[in-house]
């Protein structure tokens, strides 16, 4: 019995009491050393999340939907209508200045005029009569980010308090929940409030499963792991142009949502929980636990585990709070993280809730940026293990404000295809690029004992940039010209690209586990020139 015991202990990849014994990073490094399908396929399934997270994020662009035109159908507004017909524009429902509908009151969609939609798709800004209302309309999107702001924060202590596991688990039935419910929405109030705790919802449970991959990973293989999360989002891209496309009602869209949704969040019912979590949290036993189910999963034998514990795990909010003033190293960093967040963040979303102005087919325009988007994240892989971190940051963001200054050219190249929104679509890829390495490289620059603060910081000022973004091409391109947005773009990833350049290299070191370890790597890794 004994004997097969330990046979038994073998097969499930306990420790080898007989083995030398070694880190946490030691027995991450010797579980990914083998490459069994069991092992890859739960490792990359984790990411499947980031599959469902652009339907949840952009079905606006779809839902609310504009309409083309309108028509009277009522008497006083055919009379009207008929009256000003010399203008140089038709009577518009929503321009009663100049005192020409003051002879018969304020017009009410629906019982003087109607919408002409540009599809046979529903719009909730025609249902809801937000046509002559834009900014409410961009708000149901940027809301969402609003959302994601606070679920990261809440994020900031619950990664870290209750574990990255449960925490994802939490905002995937947020999100589920609140899109079963959209189905039955009928009120402007009720709709943000929903898109609201879908945001928080949805970066929630994202950055959680994130945040587990990296640390259940050797560096060699996070650069992998980060660019299939990253094509699965722009594969996702296509997955909401096909909803939108099949799924008429935007009502019902809410319905395929939850549905979709509920089938990515399926890997979180089997995925680990992080052992550096366990350890944060000085629970050795089950960090232990949770290494040889990996083990298991890869075939592999792990020997005896020392003794990994570390001073001090400042898993106290507030106390995390005081180390970034009490180290000035962490602080900079962080600070430094946190712009090429909020640009990315700000820049991402700004083309990708735009394509409708710079592009005049939607669909063309998210189908056209998935293509880019695929094609930067595939690429980025190979550039990173090649050029490191931080100098392919540097060149991403200099291509990205090369591109993005060009598109000020609106030269018509054919039909409406013009110079700029050529240049916009290389400016996504570059940004698409960034976007990726911002989330691998912060995920390796923030200590073990602040991982959950400093990637919820960073995500929640990117999310404030996002906030910003949808208004870039539509809002604020209306109000101060189409150059203003490419312009900030522009100039902000120049900033960027100095802001890159003054961070480390992550790729030939260790995880930091500590404040003080990132002063020591900073002191030995970074060099200036």
């Amino acid at each position: 019995m004994p004997g097969n015991n330990k046979v038994a202990a073998m097969e499930m990849g306990e420790m080898d009491q007989e083995g030398s014994g070694g880190t946490l990073d030691d027995m991450i490094d010797r579980i990914a050393s083998n490459r069994r399908p069991l092992f890859i396929f739960v490792v990359l399934s984790m990411m499947a999340w980031w599959l469902g997270n652009p339907m949840i994020i952009y079905s606006p662009s779809f839902s609310g939907e504009m309409p083309s035109s309108w028509k009277c159908v009522s008497k006083e507004c055919q009379t009207l209508q008929t009256e000003w017909k010399a203008d140089t524009e038709e009577l518009f429902p929503c321009a009663d200045t100049a005192g020409r509908i003051d002879r018969f009151g304020r017009w009410e969609s629906g019982a003087d005029y109607v919408w002409i939609p540009k599809s046979n798709r529903s719009s909730f800004a025609i249902d809801l009569d937000l046509v002559c209302q834009p900014f409410q309309v961009d708000l149901v999107s940027s809301i969402f980010f609003i959302g994601a702001l606070t679920g990261l924060l809440v994020g900031s202590v619950t990664y870290d308090q209750f574990g990255r596991k449960r925490s994802a688990w939490f905002g995937s039935i947020l999100v589920v929940t609140t899109s079963l419910i959209g189905m039955f929405c009928k009120n402007y109030i009720f709709l943000l409030a929903i898109r609201f705790i879908q945001g928080l919802g949805a970066f929630l449970a994202g950055t959680g499963m994130y945040i587990i991959s990296v640390e259940i990973l050797p560096a060699q293989y996070r650069n992998l792991v980060n660019g299939w999360a990253m094509n699965l989002w722009a594969v996702g891209n296509s997955i909401l142009a096909l909803a939108a496309y099949l799924v008429q009602d935007w009502n019902d869209l809410f319905l395929t949502m939850a549905i979709f949704m509920a089938v990515v969040a399926i890997p979180q019912i089997y995925a680990p929980e992080s052992p550096r979590y366990h350890m944060l949290q000085g629970d050795q036993d089950s960090a232990e636990e949770v290494l040889k189910k990996l083990a298991h999963y890869n075939g592999v034998t792990l020997p005896k585990m020392g003794d990994l514990q570390r001073g001090d795990s400042s898993s106290n909010l507030l106390t995390q709070l005081r180390d970034l003033v009490k180290h000035p190293t962490l602080l900079l960093e962080t600070l430094g993280q946190m712009y090429l967040w909020f640009f990315v963040g700000m820049a991402y979303y700004a083309f990708n809730f735009g394509w409708g102005s710079i592009i005049p087919d939607p669909y063309l325009g998210y189908i056209t940026a998935m293509i880019g988007e695929i094609t930067a994240y595939t690429l980025f892989i190979p550039v990173v293990s090649r050029l490191g971190r931080r100098f392919s940051m540097v060149t991403m963001f200099i291509l990205a404000a090369i591109a993005v200054f060009t598109a000020l050219c609106q030269t018509t190249v054919s039909g409406d295809w013009t110079v700029g929104s050529i240049s916009c679509l290389l400016g996504i890829v570059f940004v698409s690029a960034a976007f990726s390495g911002v989330y691998l490289w912060s995920s390796e620059l923030a200590p073990s004992s602040h991982r959950g603060l400093v990637f919820s910081l960073c995500s929640v000022i990117s999310r404030v940039g996002g906030f910003f973004g949808p208004m870039m091409f539509n809002a604020l391109a209306k109000a101060a010209g189409p150059s203003v947005p490419i312009i900030i773009i522009g100039t902000m990833s120049c900033i960027a690209a100095v802001v890159s350049w003054l961070l480390v290299e992550t790729s030939t070191t260790a995880i930091a586990e500590s404040p003080a370890d990132i002063a020591t790597r900073r002191a030995k890794n970074w060099k200036m020139f």
